[in-house]
């Protein structure tokens, strides 16, 4: 008997990370039923699904959303961390690359559970691809009314560098590798081949 794919399910569907293939799969009928419930209600209806996090520690979503004072009268932001920084951890890319709809869903559930209007995504800076389909599948929230009818989530800014600062840092690199190599006589130690690549320096003929 083949173990059911939760997390996984949308990842081999053709574009899975457009909205129109998200919704065709049952994509946002949560959400429509979220809509229906009180913040309360859907705090129970996590607790008794067993939903946990997908942390080491596995602790019940539910639970955690009761932390929350229900007496709070100040603003109360959403935020979901996707550094992913464990060794050998892609969960987080593999979600933001192939079914980022699902996590937004997850969102406007979240902040209606906790009556929160406005989330943030941080999303390290090496995934420049699912920076691209996330913020992308935000967009089509936005036109879709899914997103900005109580809720506003806030992307990280642009991954890509702009090209006057790539100029600027690979002007500076050469700045420093020249004053280095002007530093140490041709063929010591100190200034080989392994000792300008690690400095980002190309090693010339002859280092």
């Amino acid at each position: 008997m083949m173990a059911e794919l939760v997390l996984m399910r949308n990842f081999d569907r053709s574009n899975s990370h457009t909205i129109s293939s998200y919704r065709s799969a049952g994509g946002y009928a949560a959400w429509e039923k979220a809509k229906t419930l009180e913040p309360a209600a859907i705090t129970d209806e996590v607790k008794k699904s067993n939903l946990r996090g997908l942390g080491g520690a596995g602790f019940p979503t539910g639970m955690k959303w009761s932390f929350i004072p229900k007496t709070h009268t100040g603003p109360v932001y959403l935020v979901v961390n996707a550094d992913e920084g464990e060794p050998g951890t892609f969960k987080d890319r593999y979600l933001l690359e192939r079914d980022p709809h699902a996590l937004i869903e997850g969102m406007l559930i979240t902040a209606r559970a906790i009556r929160s209007a406005l989330g943030f995504v941080y999303i390290r800076g090496e995934y420049v691809e699912p920076w691209r389909r996330f913020s992308a599948a935000v967009k089509e929230a936005y036109e879709a009314r899914l997103l900005g009818d109580g809720f506003d989530l806030r992307p990280p800014p642009s991954r890509a560098p702009s090209a006057s600062r790539r100029s600027s840092t690979t002007s500076r690199r050469s700045a420093a590798c020249r004053r280095s190599s002007s530093a140490a006589p041709r063929g010591s130690p100190g200034w080989g081949p392994r000792r300008r690549a690690a400095r980002g320096c190309t090693p010339s003929r002859g280092a």
